[in-house]
């Protein structure tokens, strides 16, 4: 039992045997094969186990890897545990007191904690899926991108999505003779989200492609006659899967455009009559409603609701269909995918840590517990439970600079994590991006003079990202991630100090405009805005709804894009005269544009040999003339191109690899 001053927990098997291992050797570091060694013995467990089992460990102290108060990790050597411990017994010997006992292991107490502990009510679950996931294997090693797996309901199958042809096919796995042994795919077309029925026979997906009208249908498929069919128009939101099948396999129920506010909630289509019937209504336009899943009891309904910057699980009961949605969770970050453990439990992803890591989500009083499983997401259970599925992605984005004069294109930022954010300053000898490198967003700095990166500053258990430079270089907005929700921070060169900017509100994507800063309203029940602070610190808040991004140009107009409504616009400072800038920008675009003087640059596409190519534009906001810059574009998720004030470079964000398999284990 670990206990603080206010709180108590109570470890797993296998996290108390590494802590005490830990303390136990206090006085030198252990190596990586001792350890394994001494918790799994002859047991054979993957490579990642003991890296994914310390990182709970660590969550369960409130540690940090790259700033450890309690175990340090020795490059190529080991960890030795460094905060200072206490035996009880000894302690009593010598100040002969009644002082009031600590059981923990061998009486051994860490003296300091400081953060409020995750509990759970019942521990079994988080025991067996803890114990589970240190044994899962990878099933697909295939480079690329193989995705969104789902278990068929007898666990003897999985279905998958994977790139053939140029376009997402589905695969369908035999688990028992570890195999391929079907692939679906359509010419024109891209399958996603492949759901199993009850019975096994069918199969449904998400047809999309640039070219169908609509872009998105539902195909069914019965996997033993081959006859499949087109039901219902469809939406696809950051890629999220977008299925479920009722218990009766009489219904189907997806994401679904809803009019007239152009965001996604779920409905359901009977497959015998194929009515439709809205289940969810999102609050607003920048709201949408995606992953549904039904209980295995057939009693409620659960489903991600957020947008692009944070997403939350939410649940109602499925015989009053028509009642609002409960949020179950409230951790101001991002979830993908969930599916039910049993009747009181959720698996779901989430990255409210930093890293995006599998978690156990108590239905009844809303408690989570971290469960492993670093980079994980999709998670996927069969109906007895007895198999869990799920994919692990591995992102390498990076910073490349464009040179328009010459048509010079060079890496600048490259790592092994994700490199974003870009943004020059005004003097065009460095700029700041974020990267997650150490596993949580940290502002960074590099120098074109010097040819160096280096971290330029960062907050603790904080992810930050979008910085932005004032007119003299000598500040920098950022925006701040964590358990407070998303605020903006202001940064200062010269001393190296930051603060919290004092907006009455939530906010984020601040920016410059003389004196002043704007920042976007975090959406929460609402549709977002642009948040005003004027150097007296008196907040306003602009006349115009639903924005996405915002932008200023040289003459102090915002360019902004709609939560979903395609195009690009110019509106005035206070938020009215609003003039269509670009008509047909996809709204799903978001983050690939930039401005700077009088121009916009933007990702957008052109016809060449009769394909469709990307390419980088620019439009003249007085002329409305536009121009292809180049064949680069940004390819990444999140903010992603800065212009130089000369208009000589830009820097663009891609993702220049992208990894991902399914990997599977039995539950204990």
């Amino acid at each position: 039992m670990l206990k603080s001053a206010t709180e108590s927990i109570s470890l797993p098997k296998l996290l108390s045997r590494l802590l005490s291992l830990l303390i136990d050797n206090k006085t030198r570091v252990i190596s990586r094969e001792e350890l394994i060694d001494s918790l799994w013995k002859d047991k054979y467990v993957n490579e990642n186990a003991l890296s994914r089992t310390i990182a709970e460990l660590r969550k369960e102290l409130h540690d940090s890897a790259s700033q450890p108060q309690f175990i340090k990790t020795l490059p190529k050597k080991g960890y030795q545990f460094i905060h200072p411990v206490i035996d009880i017994q000894e302690k009593q010997k010598k100040q002969k007191s009644n002082q009031i006992s600590i059981l923990f292991t061998s009486l051994l107490i860490i003296s300091i904690f400081s953060a409020f502990y995750y509990f759970f009510n019942r521990q079994q679950p988080f025991s067996d899926l803890s114990q589970s996931l240190n044994k899962a294997h990878r099933i697909t090693a295939e480079p690329g991108m193989e995705h969104q797996p789902n278990i068929s309901p007898d666990g003897t199958k999985v279905a998958y999505s994977t790139m053939n042809n140029n376009h997402l096919a589905t695969i369908i796995y035999d688990i028992q003779k570890q195999k391929q042994i079907r692939l679906i795919s359509k010419e024109d077309a891209s399958l996603s989200s492949a759901v199993f029925s009850h019975s096994g026979d069918e199969i449904i997906m998400a047809a999309s492609g640039i070219d169908m009208k609509p872009q998105c249908q539902l195909l069914w498929k019965n996997l033993n006659t081959g006859d499949e069919k087109l039901l219902a128009s469809c939406a696809i939101k950051s890629g999220s899967v977008i299925l479920a099948w009722s218990a009766d396999d009489n219904t189907v129920i997806y994401s679904a455009i809803e009019t007239p506010s152009g965001t996604a909630a779920l409905w359901g289509i009977d497959l015998n009559s194929l009515q439709k019937k809205q289940l969810t209504f999102p609050k607003s336009v920048d709201t949408f409603d995606v992953s549904p899943k039904i209980s295995p009891n057939g009693e409620f309904l659960s489903f991600s609701r957020g947008n692009h910057l944070t997403r939350n699980i939410y649940i109602k009961k499925m015989d009053n269909i028509k009642q609002a949605a409960t949020a179950l969770t409230d951790n101001r970050h991002y979830t993908v995918s969930h599916d039910w453990f049993d009747d009181l439990h959720i698996i779901m992803d989430s990255d409210q840590t930093g890293e995006r890591l599998l978690w156990l989500l108590n239905i009844e009083n809303g408690l989570t517990q971290l469960v492993g499983a670093r980079g994980a997401q999709f998670p996927s259970i069969d109906k007895s439970r007895n198999t869990l599925s799920y994919q692990v992605a591995q992102f390498d984005a990076n910073i490349w600079m464009l040179d328009i004069t010459s048509g010079q294109e060079t890496r600048v930022i490259n790592s092994t994590k994700y490199d974003n954010n870009p943004a020059f300053a005004p003097s065009g000898e460095k700029f700041a991006f974020t990267s997650n490198r150490q596993n949580h967003g940290i502002i960074w700095l590099f120098d074109f003079n010097t040819g160096k990166e280096s971290k330029l500053f960062e907050i603790p258990n904080t992810k930050l990202t979008r910085p932005i430079w004032s007119s003299n270089g000598k500040k920098i907005l950022v925006t701040a991630n964590n358990q407070d929700g998303l605020w903006s921070y202001e940064f200062d060169m010269s001393t190296g100090n930051y603060h919290k900017l004092k907006f009455a509100a939530e906010n984020f994507a601040a920016i410059y405009i003389n004196n002043n800063i704007y920042a976007m309203s975090k959406p929460i029940h609402g549709e977002s805005t642009i948040l005003k602070l004027d150097t007296s610190g008196i907040m306003t808040q602009l006349n115009i709804n639903g924005i996405s991004r915002f932008m200023a140009t040289a003459d102090n107009k915002l360019v902004i894009s709609k939560a979903n409504k395609n195009g690009l616009f110019l509106i005035d400072q206070d938020g009215s005269n609003e003039e269509v800038l670009l008509k047909d920008f996809p709204a799903a675009s978001l983050n690939h544009w930039s401005s700077t003087q009088s121009h916009v640059y933007y990702r957008d596409t052109y016809t060449k040999d009769q394909q469709t190519v990307l390419a980088t534009w620019k439009i003249d906001i007085n002329t409305l003339s536009k121009t292809k810059v180049s064949l680069s574009f940004p390819d990444c998720v999140g903010p992603s191109m800065s212009i130089s004030t000369d208009q000589n470079r830009i820097l663009i964000t891609k993702t220049d690899s992208a990894e991902s398999d399914i990997f599977m284990t039995t539950l204990d």
